[in-house]
């Protein structure tokens, strides 16, 4: 029904914005009009909505049969996309805040004049910043231009509340799909992939949730609208009340959400050192699954958060966040004996602090542990919000789970309260890679290397956020002064690799514009079909092939597990590749952008 494309406003100082496309699938012109006249509308409704959990609608227009609204751009994960990089469940704290930020924006929505009910909630319409705010980002204004798609009026299958079936969405029915995603976010079970109006209770999925929490979202999946909460804002002080436990309703009940039951679910993983994971986690969109290979290690101990061995590796506390006097930093105490002392005392830090550190070295000798030591760090933030150790600790292990938008979070948080670690800075900036967002990397790395010249991790990255952002040239001078700066040969091999895969982008893209020049000069019918049965890939084709036809891809993706590399070529335009031998094994040409024949 709809793309969305990024764009820049050239009329207001060069803006990005998102550009969202709609066809309209009417034969009738008087219906046409009229579809286009509603569309017009609600773009000029939602242009008036003030909302920090609303993108801001700045225009609206159309083309013949295309309809166009410009809006604000939205840079972030959507809770899709996050239940996925997560291992297909969220944290109760996570869940609690989203469903608090969910419906402080319905409450703005529903308190409207008239209040507009928002219809289609479900997290692939949700998402979270960077800085952890949540938005509502699609607004379903699509529909008009597709009446025979009767789906899109009543919201989407498994979220969508019994009455929208009828043809009546009203406040109430937003409170269901809020309680289906909240449902979804927890116990990690896809309500549309599953009969409708069927959610088993909370606690026969998750049987340690909060149970105050796990009533509150039964309860808003009544299948009657009056057995629901009424409004949003009672939802919302019925969710803030679980989650410090204070005091609810009767119809609610009382409880509070444990500690111990604050643990991030994650997928277990086999053992892997750390070196590989940050090297090979930091260059993944450059195809560095082979280099990483290079430094496996055999005992993750030996290795610092910042993949370097701990000997060039500043592990120490900055001044900044010295440990007070008071703390220990050391026990002979078990991390669950620690854990336990902490349980008795809930808003002492310095017991939380030991507990989290305890985990912590444990988790350094087995990632299995290091779901605890985040519950554990962020317990002693709940309690000091601005604690230097748990914001940095938190942000590397976000990182080392591949959570880019929470390690970012706490990152910058650790900054914003004057952390000033150079080794932090830089996870900070590998952050920003992963996470899509590799031109913030680049002054990251810069400041760095303005204190420390010799920085060979700061060169490594910046190497690879400006191959990220294209800038090939830039990149080549950063990966040349760090092959200069390796300290081994393995980094070295890294280096190497990663030199070599800009070089190859830099050899296409003269190789694409070449061959543009050359197609734009007049040919003979024979020189033209000489050259047809060159112009397409196939099946079985080799990287070498696909990169001399199509060009360079705007994002490379390795599922090592899965033996398979992913090229992007735009929206629903990708190229998958089977690993070791590098061959076309599938594609996508939903976009039409490929240039691909059947085999």
């Amino acid at each position: 029904m709809k793309q969305v494309y990024l764009a820049e406003d050239l009329r207001l100082a060069n803006r990005r914005c998102a550009l969202a496309e709609m066809l309209d699938a009417f034969a009738d012109p008087g219906m046409q009009r009229k579809a286009a006249m509603a569309f017009h509308r609600e773009a000029e409704m939602l242009a008036t909505l003030e909302n920090p959990h609303t993108p801001r609608v700045y225009d609206n227009f159309s083309e013949q049969n295309r309809h166009y609204l410009v809006m604000e751009y939205v840079e972030g994960t959507t809770l899709e996309e996050k239940l996925a990089l997560s291992g297909g469940r969220l944290s109760e704290d996570a869940v609690t805040d989203i469903g608090l930020q969910t419906a402080e924006a319905l409450e703005y929505l529903h308190g409207l004049k008239p209040p507009i009910v928002y219809r289609d909630l479900k997290p692939s319409n949700v998402m979270v910043t960077a800085a952890g705010l949540v938005k509502l980002i699609d607004f379903g204004i699509a529909r008009y231009f597709q009446p025979l798609k009767t789906a899109t009026a009543i919201g989407t299958q498994g979220y969508a509340a019994p009455e929208q079936y009828k043809g009546k969405a009203e406040v109430r029915s937003d409170m269901y799909a809020l309680g289906a995603t909240m449902h979804h976010l927890l116990t990690g079970r896809d309500p549309a992939m599953e009969p409708p109006f069927s959610f088993p209770p909370i606690e026969q999925l998750r049987p340690k949730c909060n149970p105050t929490l796990a009533k509150l979202i039964n309860g808003a999946l009544a299948y009657k609208p009056e057995d629901r909460p009424a409004t949003a804002a009672e939802f919302r002080q019925r969710l803030l009340s679980a989650k410090t436990g204070a005091a609810l309703p009767a119809a609610v009940g009382q409880g509070a959400t444990s500690p111990s039951a604050l643990t991030r679910p994650v997928t277990p993983k086999s053992r892997r050192s750390l070196s590989r994971w940050i090297l090979a986690g930091v260059f993944g969109l450059v195809a560095a699954a082979a280099a990483a290979s290079l430094l496996l290690q055999s005992n993750p101990a030996n290795r610092s958060e910042t993949g370097m061995p701990t000997s060039e590796a500043k592990e120490s506390p900055s001044p900044a966040e010295a440990t007070p006097a008071g703390r220990s930093i050391s026990s002979s105490a078990s991390a669950e004996e620690l854990e336990n002392q902490a349980l008795a005392k809930p808003n002492d830090v310095d017991a939380w602090l030991r507990a989290a550190r305890a985990w912590y070295r444990r988790a350094e000798a087995d990632e299995i542990y290091y779901p605890r030591a985040l519950d554990a760090y962020e317990h002693v933030l709940e309690l000091a919000p601005n604690d230097l150790e748990a914001l940095r600790k938190v942000g590397y292990i976000d990182l080392h789970r591949k959570e880019y938008g929470q390690a970012v979070v706490a990152y910058e948080r650790y900054f914003a309260h004057g952390g000033d670690d150079p080794v932090v800075r830089l996870n900070l900036a590998a952050a920003y890679v992963q996470g899509r967002r590799a031109s913030k990397a680049i002054p990251e790395c810069k400041r760095v290397l303005a204190q420390d010249p010799s920085s060979f991790r700061a060169e490594l990255i910046l190497g690879a956020a400006y191959t990220s952002t294209g800038n090939y040239s830039e990149a080549r001078t950063a990966l040349r002064k760090a092959a200069k700066l390796a300290p081994d040969e393995k980094a070295r091999a890294i280096v190497d690799k990663l030199s070599a895969d800009v070089d190859e982008r830099i050899a296409a893209l003269e190789a694409q514009k070449a061959r543009s020049m050359a197609a734009s000069a007049p040919k003979t019918p024979a020189q033209e079909t000489a050259g047809s049965t060159h112009a397409y890939f196939t099946i079985g084709s080799t990287k070498e092939q696909v990169l001399a036809i199509q060009g360079t891809p705007s994002a490379v993706h390795n599922y090592d597990a899965l033996g398979i590399e992913d090229w992007d070529y735009g929206y629903n335009c990708q190229v998958e590749f089977s690993e070791p031998d590098g061959r076309v094994k599938s594609y996508d040409n939903s976009c039409g952008r490929l240039h691909v024949r059947l085999k």
